[in-house]
């Protein structure tokens, strides 16, 4: 077994001699050791080891995808059922399905020297009553490599925006995809707000949400409805121009 171990480092020395992949800035809930490597069989198959500040009292893999390829490295994903003490006793009452028990997102690249020795470079994990993952993808826009995850909730109207990374650099960069609504809320007339990120389309970089008056139910928005075309700035987005349609109602 040291034997082993022994192979695997040295793999892994050689696989990564030339950087590992980062993303910048890191999320807030890394879950697992970003300086580690695992074999690409026991990513399919198995939880990996949470680290002592996120304890995790049950977790299953749900799905495991290859994402293609980006300047010579192999990119992975694995969605994960990662649940505390307290969500295991929620999901027990509740018993929601897939993919609403997705709570955790992994991913991975590897090297063509070595393509079966997999290394994480970004983790995300959501509460089980807030929200979900979904299958990340990577898309090319004009000049440039995204990496896209979906982010869902229950409760359309207060759902938050997908999570989305840059390629730049030889590494990932986190783009901000939340502070161009409070931008957006200055636009609207007084007594009436947006709530949660809306829809965006990050390969045409537009964007549409339901607008609220203050006395409005969730389900029932009646301050019409707004189009926004955004721009990538400084990794975040920016609004480049904005239609409003008072008498929208879906």
């Amino acid at each position: 077994m040291l034997r082993i171990s022994l192979i695997l480092c040295l793999l892994a020395g050689i696989a990564f001699a030339d950087g590992p992949v980062r993303v910048t800035p890191e999320t807030d809930l890394p879950i697992i050791d970003l300086d580690s490597a695992f074999s690409l069989a026991r990513i399919k198959t198995e939880c990996l080891p949470a680290r002592e500040s996120d304890p995790v009292a049950r977790c299953r893999v749900k799905r495991f995808g290859d994402l293609g390829q980006v300047e010579g490295k192999n990119y992975f994903y694995v969605l994960y059922e990662w649940l505390d003490e307290q969500e295991l006793r929620d999901i027990t009452r509740a018993a929601p399905q897939y993919p609403r028990t997705n709570t955790a997102v992994i991913l991975f690249y590897s090297d063509q020297l070595a393509p079966n020795l997999l290394r994480p470079f970004y983790a995300d994990r959501d509460d089980l009553n807030t929200g979900w993952f979904e299958e990340p993808t990577i898309f090319r826009g004009t000049n440039q490599v995204f990496l896209q995850i979906p982010h869902k909730s229950a409760a359309t109207a207060e759902g938050e925006p997908d999570n989305l990374l840059i390629w730049q650099n030889q590494n990932w960069r986190l783009i901000d995809t939340q502070s161009w609504m409070e931008d957006l809320q200055t636009r609207l007339p007084d007594g009436c707000s947006v709530i949660g990120s809306g829809k965006i389309n990050f390969l045409t970089m537009s964007a549409s949400n339901m607008v609220w008056k203050n006395s409005d139910q969730r389900c029932c928005p009646t301050c019409g409805k707004i189009y926004a075309s955004l721009a990538l700035e400084e990794d975040r987005l920016v609004i480049k121009s904005v239609q409003y349609d008072v008498k929208a109602r879906k």
